[in-house]
């Protein structure tokens, strides 16, 4: 296997990753590739050297570090009013972390993609869902929190009792008697 194709290997299997530990459905696959060759890029080598952002600007990433899918609490933009709410609209909502804003060139200007946690299920499956930046978010105090695996999880159809689980086996088959072929005693031979 060439280098070229255990790289592309390698972002297959981390975007999977992300995607199975987020419980978003496949058609997100894209921001799921994407945040994952963020955290190659962001992260120190196996070996202990530094990392490729640290090696092409020569700092440390500058942004925290999130899986994809974790729950988050970001503040709206001021330009993105909610007018759903009237006049007082909540200056936060509970998110879903689906990435970083890099510009071309590799620049990070501290924006994070997010998108509503609220009727995300929904527009997950239905329709459009609405990829936000921010500049501010916070992460839940009681550490990661995959919410969208969670709603998955409890649609799961579950079985309520043990014997249910259990997969039946087949009983056996009892030869019958046949009434062609009597039993040997009864069988009358004839020499020729």
């Amino acid at each position: 296997m060439s280098f070229a194709e255990r790289e592309v290997r390698q972002m297959l299997e981390g975007a999977r990753s992300n995607l199975l530990q987020s419980g978003l459905p496949l058609k997100m696959w894209p921001l799921a590739m994407q945040h994952h060759a963020t955290a190659i890029n962001a992260s120190p080598q196996l070996d202990g050297s530094e990392s490729p952002w640290q090696l092409r600007f020569g700092e440390e990433f500058p942004a925290m570090h999130i899986p994809f899918g974790a729950k988050v609490l970001f503040w709206n933009n001021p330009k993105r009013a909610d007018n759903t709410a009237g006049k007082l609209p909540p200056t936060s909502n509970e998110g879903i972390f689906l990435g970083y804003y890099i510009q071309p060139g590799h620049d990070w200007k501290g924006e994070y993609l997010v998108a509503k946690l609220e009727a995300a299920d929904y527009h997950v499956n239905w329709g459009a869902l609405t990829i936000q930046r921010t500049k501010r978010l916070e992460l839940p105090s009681e550490g990661f929190i995959f919410p969208w695996k969670a709603l998955i999880d409890s649609k799961a159809p579950k079985a309520d009792r043990l014997e249910d689980q259990v997969i039946p086996q087949t009983p056996k088959a009892v030869p019958l008697e046949s009434s062609m072929h009597p039993p040997h005693d009864e069988y009358e031979y004839e020499i020729i």
